[in-house]
């Protein structure tokens, strides 16, 4: 695909410069319509020179080959051309008035229509180029209408001192004009350079994201797989040192041992194999916070035996995904905490959702333990849990007494 316009020009520009020049070649074929009224001697030569004039610029700018070729002189080539030939137009149409006979006012002619055909070469300097350029390109357009006045005045024309008010006038209001535009197009280059900067620094902004997502993935799978196969192959060496130990006086209390290995080996390899699985996809996906909470909860009771009570709200609260993966893994390490120490004979998991604040339950009626005792190096899976509510800048509250039992409460805000 062709660039339609260089990096070096405003943006919108050329578009704009076109849409002026097809509004002026139209006007120029309407009043090339109307000539056969008029008794107006120059106007035949302004209309046929502007129009001209104006089907190669439109041409010249509508070649979009021509911007590769010419690069930083296409635009000034188009605008010199644009601010000479209306007033050379407008000269040679004097000097065909000047031709039949007419003096004075009559020979110059509607001097005021110079603002009309410049108003277009101004807006574009304004815009590309700055004030300072307004007011080079006010000057020498003054210095050629007062060029080809001179010549014409001597002729018969209006006088020099009425062309040189005409122009001080016309660069008074091309200077207020050039002003405000290059004002306003001063603030949209600020703009699109602060724009251009918080791009940058949301793109690094995103790469610290994604880096520190990569990063809390990898906790997460560290914390999993302790959980999972540290423990598990933990068990196991402790174990056989100690099959290592009673081989040679005790063979039948090894066996037992052998045997204890295998069903631990065997309850190891499922727990690790649930972890892979959790990792290559998230339950909330498919499920939903809610039903998902209903599904792990369930499972969970079904392996230990327990008595589940669920209570979920009817509808919750909007919350991120990633808040919703932290809520959803407390709640499954929580469960396998109870299936594998609790030895309890009822589990409750409540959530809840009111007043922007969501609260997830899960309580059990086990043999609990002693929090003050609990050593927090050793236990991973508190540990995680702990990690993952500071994630979301949850509170999580933990309450266990021997023989009574253990509460889990996780309190969030949305």
């Amino acid at each position: 695909m062709e660039n339609t316009k260089p990096s070096y020009i405003e943006p919108g520009l050329l578009s704009l410069f076109r849409i002026f020049m097809t509004i002026q070649w139209l006007l120029l074929i309407v009043g090339l319509l109307s000539l056969e009224d008029s008794t107006d001697a120059g106007a035949p030569v302004l209309v046929v020179l502007m129009l001209l004039h104006t089907s190669i610029l439109l041409l010249y700018l509508r070649i979009k080959r021509l911007q590769r070729w010419f690069k930083r002189v296409y635009l000034p080539l188009a605008l010199i051309a644009t601010t000479i030939m209306p007033i050379v137009a407008m000269a040679f149409a004097v000097a065909a008035r000047l031709e039949t006979g007419l003096r004075g006012e009559a020979a110059a002619g509607d001097g005021d229509i110079l603002i009309l055909w410049l108003f277009a070469p101004l807006m574009v300097v304004a815009a590309q180029y700055g004030f300072i350029v307004v007011i080079i390109f006010s000057a020498i357009s003054t210095g050629l209408e007062l060029f080809f006045g001179v010549a014409l005045a001597n002729e018969g024309s209006v006088a020099v001192n009425i062309v040189f008010e005409q122009a001080v006038i016309r660069n008074i209001i091309f200077l207020a004009i050039g002003y405000v535009i290059s004002r306003l197009i001063s603030a949209q280059r600020r703009q699109r350079e602060s724009l251009r900067e918080a791009n940058k620094q949301l793109a690094q902004f995103a790469v610290t994201l994604e880096q520190l997502a990569i990063s809390r993935e990898r906790n997460r799978m560290a914390r999993d797989l302790h959980d999972t196969l540290a423990h598990t192959l933990s068990a196991v060496a402790i174990q056989l040192e100690a099959v290592t130990a009673i081989w040679e006086s005790s063979p039948d209390l090894a066996r037992q041992r052998i045997d204890t290995i295998r069903q631990v080996t065997r309850d190891g390899l499922q727990e690790t194999r649930k972890a892979l699985t959790a990792l290559r996809s998230s339950p909330l996906d498919d499920l939903g916070l809610t039903m998902a909470l209903e599904a792990v909860a369930e499972k969970a009771a079904e392996r230990a035996g327990f008595r589940l009570h669920v209570n979920m709200p009817d509808a919750m609260a909007e919350i991120p995904a990633e808040t919703e993966i932290n809520l959803y893994r407390v709640a499954e390490e929580a469960l396998n905490n109870a299936v594998q120490h609790a030895e309890a004979s009822d589990l409750w998991l409540t959530l809840s959702s009111k007043k922007r604040q969501i609260e997830l339950r899960i309580r059990d009626n086990g043999v609990g333990f002693d929090t003050e005792e609990a050593p927090p190096n050793g236990h991973y899976g508190l540990v995680g849990m702990k990690e993952r509510a500071a994630l979301c800048d949850a509170v999580l509250s933990i309450e266990s007494e021997p023989q009574v039992g253990t509460r889990i409460s996780l309190q969030l805000k949305v």
